[in-house]
């Protein structure tokens, strides 16, 4: 999901805005390897020599901590958009409206949303 939704800060936004939303995917990828390099050693061990990196080796890195860097008003918010686009997608669904077809919608959202 996160991978989709910062698509639209990496198109069009300012640099500084880029490059932080850059950092971010590069955080997380690098994390996700690490978390998976028992299970796919040698695929891990490859994609992670092809991306900026500290250490020789990813079986040498530090394994991430658990709960670091959780803000959970973000993870809720995120949580809702989740929800929403589920919930646009199922009535598009429903109604078989076609994938590249726009039709207008309107959302109701809490003062804590706007």
């Amino acid at each position: 999901w996160y991978i989709e939704a910062s698509k639209s800060r990496m198109y069009g936004a300012p640099p500084e805005i880029q490059a932080r939303t850059r950092r971010v995917l590069m955080y997380v990828y690098d994390r996700c390897l690490r978390l998976l390099h028992p299970f796919v050693p040698f695929v891990t061990e490859e994609l992670w020599q092809a991306i900026p990196h500290s250490g020789k080796s990813i079986s040498t890195a530090v394994w991430p901590p658990p709960g670091q860097f959780v803000d959970e008003t973000a993870v809720q918010d995120f949580d809702a958009l989740q929800a929403l686009v589920r919930s646009v997608r199922n009535v598009r669904a429903e109604y078989n409206v076609e994938l590249g077809r726009k039709v207008p919608a309107t959302i109701l959202a809490s003062a804590a949303f706007t």
